[in-house]
C-alpha cells in the first residue's frame, strides 16, 4: 500500500537479458503506469521511456522492444468485446 492508498504490486524486477544493466523488466498484476513511475521516481531513479510487452491479453509477440504493430483481427474483435 503506498501513501496516496495506491496499490501495486509486483511480481518480479529483473534486468532485462541482451540489453545495458540500465533497463529492468517488471511484470506487475495490480496497479498502473503512474503508480509504477511514481515509486521508482521516489526511490531516485529516473525513467527514460516505458514499454509494455503485455497488456490486457495484447502482446507484442516477434516485436523488438520500442517497436509497434498494427492491431490483428483477432485483438481487435477481443478489445471490442470487452469496451
Amino acid at each position: 500500500l503506498l501513501k496516496d492508498r495506491k496499490t501495486l504490486k509486483i511480481e518480479s524486477a529483473s534486468h532485462v537479458d541482451g540489453y545495458e544493466a540500465n533497463y529492468i523488466g517488471v511484470e506487475m498484476t495490480i496497479g498502473s503506469e503512474n503508480i509504477l513511475t511514481g515509486v521508482i521516481n521516489r526511490m531516485g531513479f529516473d525513467i527514460q521511456r516505458i514499454d509494455r510487452s503485455y497488456y490486457a491479453g495484447l502482446t507484442k509477440k516477434d516485436l523488438k522492444r520500442g517497436w509497434i504493430r498494427p492491431l490483428q483481427e483477432m485483438e481487435e474483435r477481443m478489445m471490442k468485446h470487452f469496451i
